[in-house]
């Protein structure tokens, strides 16, 4: 069973080896270690010998994970919980590379039924303002909410393949309510097979049931027969066949009681852009659609469309932007409409909850109201942002920095304690070794810091009691074999006698030594690698 300070341990960094060393490169840092930190090397002194229990277990501990093919598969891909959770993996895959892709594959599964689990309970909010006299005296003491809106479901999962879906809408129109509620019953039958049954109440009953499966590879079928209690029947039938490339084509048919309409249609996907185009033929509209979306940076991104048909014609252009996290969302769009006038949409989302509010601006398509319905999108964003994104992410950033620090004290008082045991019991070794290096003319560490070289000139908050600076004189020592010192490419804090004085900020490690009687200096970054000695790092003597 792993100690439960060996949760956060990195296992590589303890033995000072490469993740990708070989198994002879691990039993040789393992014996080193043994013999340094070994409890019957203290048996005179109880609390040294205790300390080196400690250390000792710690070595055991990352050597029984890195020796075992398995179980470093497993720390590699979820670290120390990887090893008390995923054990189960091994029963099926044979080779480390099946076991760290089955952990990567389990792991997305695992992040994407989180979302779900949070995701199940959808809702939309809306409310439609009419400022069609905006333009005209008075006009912003003239404007109203024309129409409100409300819809929410909730997914419930009886089993992997029983889903139950509840939703209920409200709508206000102009002082008249509306409202209905639904219960849609979903069973999947097998890869791309499902059948459900929707029962919807409220101004209009009725039961809708619908049924999808693969007609053949790469083609899906789906079909869906809606009934009233009016005995007005409606069907409709759809094939999507995927094309390769990211292309996908569409035929769908549907039919009521006084029209029917045929829609065909080709999709493109890719990372960096997703585009249709529909054509519809109906009574009394047909008509041709064309819609676009392209994300620009990693948080933005821009959608147009195009629809043009017998009776009307579109155009719109709108842009989505994610402020503070992933799960945030603001966006605007402009629709130009040919009978409708002229529409400015603003929009907000946080997870599954949406809130929308369109603007109807003007009945007729002139300069001045297309200037204020694509100006008026711009300006609210650059308010938002300068009054409430950027003072909200500001303070924000400044409490997560206080409270990561306060959390991170105890953790850092602690592990300074544990690295200064641990120098305690490298004093005797540390003696030894130097006058080995000594009577060689090696390599001798004359001194040797590790965390905040540079203070940085943001930081108020400084604090006697938590120095950004520890010593390492007598840990890099130890490491020496054979008058060289080599250090890997990751962090330093897990290095036996080392610890991290400042979590979550730059470090640096600055070493001076002695080597065939010259001085050497050398500063790297937390994560580079060191190699000494080096000519490079010899200092110059002033003549």
């Amino acid at each position: 069973m792993m100690e439960e300070e060996t949760e956060n341990e990195d296992f590589y960094t303890l033995l000072n080896i490469a993740p990708e060393a070989t198994e002879a490169e691990i039993k040789t840092a393992h014996k080193q270690l043994c013999i340094l930190f070994h409890p019957d090397k203290h048996s005179s002194n109880p609390e040294l010998k205790e300390s080196a229990q400690t250390m000792f277990s710690k070595v055991q501990s990352a050597y029984e994970v890195l020796s075992d093919p398995e179980k470093r598969a497993l720390y590699d891909a979820y670290g120390v919980k990887g090893l008390q959770t995923g054990l189960d993996i091994v029963k099926y895959c044979t080779t480390r590379e099946e076991i760290l892709a089955e952990c990567k594959a389990q792991e997305r599964i695992r992040k994407e039924l989180e979302k779900t689990a949070i995701a199940n309970a959808v809702s939309f909010m809306g409310a439609r303002i009419d400022a069609r006299s905006i333009l005209e005296p008075d006009g912003f003491s003239n404007m109203d909410i024309s129409e409100m809106w409300l819809r929410q479901s909730i997914q419930t999962e009886f089993s992997q393949r029983d889903t139950m879906l509840l939703g209920g809408a409200l709508l206000v129109d102009r002082g008249r309510g509306f409202g209905s509620g639904s219960t849609t019953f979903r069973h999947t039958l097998g890869h791309g097979r499902w059948w459900e049954a929707e029962a919807r109440l409220g101004s209009k009953q009725e039961l809708t049931m619908r049924y999808q499966t693969e007609v053949a590879p790469g083609l899906d079928g789906n079909a869906s027969v809606s009934v009233d209690t009016g005995a007005d029947l409606s069907v409709n039938g759809s094939l999507v066949r995927n094309l390769g490339h990211g292309f996908r084509g569409l035929l769908d048919f549907s039919a009521q009681q006084q029209s029917q309409a045929m829609k065909s249609g080709i999709f493109f996907e890719t990372n960096h852009l997703w585009a249709s185009a529909v054509v519809q033929f109906a009574l009394p509209d047909s008509n041709i659609e064309i819609t676009a979306e392209s994300p620009i940076t990693e948080d933005l991104k821009i959608k147009g469309g195009l629809k043009i048909g017998l009776v009307t014609g579109s155009i719109n252009i709108g842009a989505e932007k994610t402020i503070v996290d992933n799960d945030n969302r603001i966006g605007a769009n402009l629709e130009l409409n040919m009978l409708e006038g002229v529409f400015v949409e603003f929009q907000y989302t946080r997870m599954s909850q949406t809130y929308s509010i369109p603007v109807h601006v003007a009945d007729e398509i002139i300069p001045a109201t297309v200037l204020i319905a694509a100006v008026a999108p711009v300006l609210a964003y650059f308010a938002l942002k300068q009054l409430c994104i950027d003072p909200y992410l500001r303070r924000e950033e400044a409490r997560e920095k206080s409270e990561a620090r306060r959390r991170s004290r105890r953790v850092v008082e602690r592990d300074r304690s544990d690295a200064l045991a641990a120098v305690q019991l490298m004093k005797e070794t540390v003696g030894r070794r130097i006058e080995e290096e000594d009577s060689v003319n090696g390599l001798v560490i004359m001194q040797a810091f590790y965390g905040q070289l540079i203070s940085n000139e943001f930081d108020d908050d400084d604090d006697d009691d938590f120095p950004r600076l520890t010593e390492v004189t007598v840990p890099l020592q130890c490491l020496v074999i054979k008058s060289a010192l080599r250090l890997q490419k990751s962090s330093k804090a897990g290095l036996p006698g080392f610890y991290d004085p400042t979590p979550d900020e730059p470090k640096s490690l600055r070493v001076r030594y002695r080597f065939m009687g010259a001085v050497h200096e050398v500063t790297v970054k937390d994560d580079q690698g060191l190699t000494i000695p080096l000519k490079k790092h010899k200092l110059v003597v002033p003549q």
